[in-house]
């Protein structure tokens, strides 16, 4: 292989890896967004709103 083809497939590889990498933190911000707390909207919030009601029904059933 000559010089040039080597960068080639230098070039083709590490683009390759840019964009893997891309990808994995384009992913690992998404579920992070929804696993944090902001404000109502994340799937967190919402858990936490759920929980909240049920411990509000527990509380009724135990007292009657």
């Amino acid at each position: 292989m000559t010089p040039n083809e080597w960068t080639a497939v230098g070039g083709l590889i590490l683009s390759t890896l840019a964009a893997v990498y891309g990808l994995a933190r384009f992913v690992v911000k998404a579920i992070m967004r929804e696993l944090t707390p902001n404000s109502g909207t994340s799937l967190k919030d919402q858990v936490d709103r759920i929980e909240k009601r049920l411990d509000v029904l527990y509380q009724t059933l135990i007292s009657k």
